[in-house]
């Protein structure tokens, strides 16, 4: 089986580390200057990549994959 290569995009990137930080979506949105359902996607589709179903396993496997 073939394994595509998955790097978040530069405004998912931006998301991630306060994600892993344990902060709230509005924490997040005030943080980055995005808007709060804008984050909200953005968290939802970096769990659906890395195949997890909490924020703090996000964040575990960010790091596992080196993106933070």
């Amino acid at each position: 089986m073939l394994r595509t290569v998955f790097t978040p995009t530069p405004a998912r990137h931006k998301m991630l580390n306060p994600l892993a930080s344990g902060l709230t979506d509005e924490s997040i949105a005030n943080h980055t200057g995005t808007a709060v359902r804008t984050v909200r996607r953005h968290v939802s589709a970096i769990l659906e990549v890395l195949q997890v179903d909490s924020r703090f396993a996000a964040g575990v496997a960010a790091v596992r994959r080196g993106w933070l």
